[in-house]
């Protein structure tokens, strides 16, 4: 092979970062070169390389796509310093970077916002824990979850969206609408009962109660400090009492399908089902702070640094990137 595997090598035949990008560009046995990558040590080097513009996004793309460079070392290569993070998204966005690819080189990363965008699915870890989900939240540590064909309230692991434990949803019959809270407290609606609820963490039973703002409460979420709820008949978003469930301000919702919404005392997740998007919203004025699409989304919730999301048609759970 014409490229030296170590960094010694390189700096001895005086070859500069521009020097070996362009080597790599113009290299058409991707096979070799993917070895030779993945041979060399020096990871604060081939970020270097991989940032730099003489490598075209298409063909690092082509080059982190193939077999012969491991999982492990792409990951690395994506998480160094070096790899600036707007070349990091235009490669793991390109057409050449395979989805079966980014599904075994994501869960290695240690920074999986670095080369995902906001809005982006964690596309390795998804999963159907129920028939027909109508409401996610929670934070880093748990998540909160319901179905409205069963109608049940769930704990899901945050590993894997398995069943960590149930209970029938507060309103017999009713339709479990929304859900959300932190590991301290859940916040739950129900569009048939028109009610909002706490619940307790330890068994899903009513803490308390009240009807809801208006006739069709899709979400909520928040945490302890905060309520966040929706209402698709309204078209609103809201700030409600943490003490009696009151509203304590509200808005127009970005889109006429409001269905879910959740996050923490500082951000504000939103989605609504009608033109099929997620929404980071102003905790100040529940403005639209960025946005991204995502099929039919049901509900939304997290925090800071997670976003929960679930979708029906397809039915699944998954996690997106913050951005």
């Amino acid at each position: 092979m014409p490229y030296p595997i170590t960094a010694p090598g390189i700096k001895k035949l005086s070859l500069t970062r521009a020097s070996i990008a362009s080597s790599f560009e113009e290299e058409t046995d991707v096979d070799e070169l993917a070895i030779t990558i993945d041979l060399l040590n020096e990871v604060d080097l081939l970020a270097k390389v991989f940032d730099h513009p003489n490598l075209s996004e298409s063909k690092a793309a082509l080059i982190f796509d193939n077999a012969n460079l491991s999982p492990s070392k792409a990951a690395l290569i994506f998480d160094n310093p070096n790899l600036s993070e707007s070349k990091a998204e235009s490669i793991w966005h390109h057409p050449n970077l395979t989805l079966a690819r980014r599904n075994a080189i994501g869960p290695l990363l240690a920074n999986p916002d670095k080369p995902l965008v906001f809005g982006d699915e964690y596309t390795w870890k998804t999963a159907s824990p129920s028939i027909s989900p109508s409401g996610i939240g929670g934070d880093s540590s748990v998540i909160w979850y319901c179905d409205d064909y069963v109608d049940k309230v769930y704990e899901l692991s945050t590993t894997d969206f398995s069943v960590v434990r149930s209970a029938s949803s507060p309103s017999p019959g009713g339709i479990p609408s929304g859900i959300g809270g932190d590991s301290s407290v859940i916040w739950h609606c129900d569009c048939d009962a028109d009610k909002v609820y706490e619940l307790s963490t330890t068994d899903f039973s009513v803490v308390r109660s009240a009807s809801s703002p208006s006739t069709n409460p899709r979400g909520i979420g928040g945490d302890s400090s905060v309520i966040w709820h929706c209402d698709m008949d309204a078209y609103k978003v809201y700030e409600l009492s943490t003490t009696d469930f009151s509203v304590v301000r509200s808005a127009n919702s970005p889109a006429p399908a409001p269905f879910g919404i959740g996050g923490d005392s500082s951000v504000i997740w939103h989605c609504d089902a009608y033109v099929n998007k997620v929404y980071e919203l102003s905790t100040t004025d529940f403005s639209v702070v960025r946005s991204a699409d995502s099929a039919n989304p049901q509900g939304i919730g997290g925090d800071a640094n997670t976003i929960w999301l679930c979708c029906y048609i397809p039915t699944k759970t998954c996690e997106l990137s913050t951005g």
